[in-house]
């Protein structure tokens, strides 16, 4: 059975799907490497800030160093699950977003999972345009 949301796939929707001996898993594991989870984190400020995109409907950001990725959280802070950013000193790394983020969300939920993608440097305009192209402008804009 395939499953489908009605929003784009966050860390917080993929883990709550999570058991609580996984996260505590996950968590062990980075507490190894001297990652905090809860409470203060360190930011790596002089690193390059990262770009978040979305792949078939999950919002993810992928790691400069290890070639992984992970889904993208609300607090726009990335941690690679493999590598811990090594280079970054372990710290956690900033993500941007552009300001139209909800709206590209927006458009591309009325795509198929499958088409629900968007790389830095789309225009939510190009995205409307392919919806519409495609029949599947059900905004009520029409924009």
């Amino acid at each position: 059975m395939t499953e489908t949301f009605e929003s784009i796939v966050t860390a917080e929707v993929h883990h709550q799907h999570r058991t609580a001996e996984v996260m505590a898993s996950v968590r062990a594991r980075a507490a190894k490497q001297g990652i905090i989870w809860l409470g203060p984190i360190e930011v790596a400020m002089d690193h390059k800030h990262l770009r978040a995109r979305i792949e078939e409907g999950r919002a993810i950001v992928d790691c400069p160093e290890c070639l992984g990725a992970e889904f993208l959280d609300e607090s726009r802070m990335f941690m690679c699950q493999v590598c811990f950013n090594g280079k970054a000193g372990k710290k956690y790394i900033p993500v941007d977003v552009p300001k139209d983020w909800s709206a590209i969300q927006e458009v591309l939920l009325e795509r198929p999972i499958r088409n629900r993608n968007w790389r830095h440097g789309e225009k939510l305009s190009d995205l409307k345009k392919e919806n519409r192209l495609h029949g599947l402008d059900l905004s009520k804009d029409g924009e």
